[in-house]
């Protein structure tokens, strides 16, 4: 039987260690990648897609077939904390909340002492008032009081309608 298929060569991607090393490239999933040793010998990589060249493991290393990867060494130290970032916005104000219960009505206080009673006021004359004369009444704060040398105030019938301290007069 004749072979008819076509002549096909693959080429991967070959170089020193410190090329590879430099250039730390990134080998697609599957993709092999093989360092020239300065021996003459040589190693294989296989990329994952993932992880760069210089962590990659050895798939072939001088004739050899890598063995799996050894324990994960303990974590470095913690790096030291960053600056502080700027203060944000202040946000909206939120809604009012419910008002409170009232509270209980405090106790009253004691009560002042009383005064000394106020002087009462001198009693008028006693007298008749002749009947061509004109009667008046004069407000004292609390009561119309009649007066006959009070001066007078010519207004409304009602005394109830003069203002404070006013007199009223009425001709009987």
């Amino acid at each position: 039987m004749t072979d008819t298929s076509p002549d096909y060569r693959f080429l991967f991607k070959r170089g020193p260690t410190a090329e590879w090393e430099l250039k730390n490239t990134l080998l697609k999933d599957g993709e092999p990648g093989i360092e020239e040793l300065e021996d003459g010998s040589f190693s294989l990589k296989i990329g994952d897609g993932i992880t760069n060249w210089n962590d990659l493991p050895y798939f072939i290393d001088s004739g050899g077939v890598a063995g799996p990867p050894g324990p994960q060494g303990p974590p470095g130290p913690t790096g030291p904390t960053g600056p502080t970032g700027p203060t944000g916005a202040t946000g909206a104000t939120g809604a009012q909340g419910p008002q409170g219960i009232q509270g209980n009505t405090g106790t009253q206080g004691i009560q002042g002492i009383q005064g000394p009673p106020g002087a009462d006021g001198a009693d008028g004359e006693d007298g008749t008032v002749p009947t061509n004369a004109m009667l008046a009444f004069k407000w004292n704060g609390s009561a119309y009081v009649a007066s006959v040398s009070a001066g007078h105030y010519v207004g409304p019938t009602d005394p109830g309608s003069v203002p404070d301290g006013s007199i009223w007069d009425q001709t009987p």
